[in-house]
């Protein structure tokens, strides 16, 4: 499984990781391990789709998690946006991008949302090279 994690900002450190507290979406369970797909939100002064890493380490704690990842890559090779997804917010022909609309177009800018097959293969397109390697 992957998951989609939602922040205001994110600072990734000498050491590559990025660490973050979110609340979970919709039961999201993050496990360590798992791929991580960051967005750093536009209302707050980020991009959109910024990063990509791994799951190294989930703390629970008082309705809320901290997460910590380690950044594999730190910029998309492709852009995706609020604009691009905002068509989506209330449905659209492409699955894909009205799952992504209804997770971050709405709701807290500090989240962690599961992701199923077709919305992680869809986020990892845009890390990858033109010969389909990230």
């Amino acid at each position: 499984m992957a998951v989609l994690v939602k922040v205001n900002e994110a600072a990734v450190t000498a050491l590559g990781q990025c660490l973050v507290t979110v609340r979970p979406y919709k039961g999201a369970d993050p496990q360590g391990g798992e791929d991580a797909y960051l967005w750093v939100s536009q209302t707050a002064g980020g991009e959109g789709l910024s990063m990509h890493g791994r799951i190294r380490e989930v703390l629970g704690h008082g309705g809320g998690v901290d997460l910590r990842i380690d950044i594999t890559d730190q910029a998309p090779r492709r852009p995706l946006t609020k604009e691009m997804l905002q068509p989506y917010r209330d449905g659209g022909a492409i699955p894909v991008m009205v799952g992504l609309a209804g997770k971050l177009y709405r709701h807290a800018h500090t989240k962690v949302a599961e992701l199923d097959e077709a919305e992680t293969a869809f986020l990892a397109s845009h890390f990858l090279s033109d010969e389909g390697e990230a």
